[in-house]
């Protein structure tokens, strides 16, 4: 049975991100997604995003986004804080991302 190593990649890849998303849960967790949203649709290659809530009084959350974004054909470390509210028992944050 031959394999195709393009399906084989795919699931890797989704392997490895329900791994380390696994780790995150709240506010973090809601950023990370409208993160990889963000990245999927700007097609830039990115390394080492950190997610750090920085603010959480239960309702309202400030996460900070911390990414390596290849610029100029340079990696450089940008970043954003995005703000994020309950909504019954998920998080939804902001989707507009304009790292600094």
């Amino acid at each position: 049975m031959k394999i195709n190593w393009r399906i084989l990649a795919v699931i890797l890849l989704f392997a490895t991100l329900s791994a380390s998303c696994s780790s995150l849960d709240g506010p973090e967790a809601a950023a990370r997604i409208n993160f990889l949203e963000w990245a999927g649709n700007i097609r830039t290659p990115y390394r080492h995003e950190n997610f750090q809530t920085i603010n959480n009084d239960g309702a309202l959350a400030t996460v900070r986004i911390t990414v390596d974004l290849i610029i100029k054909g340079e990696w450089e470390e940008k970043q954003i804080e995005i703000q994020c509210k309950k909504v019954d028992d998920d998080w939804q944050c902001d989707r507009l991302m304009q790292f600094k």
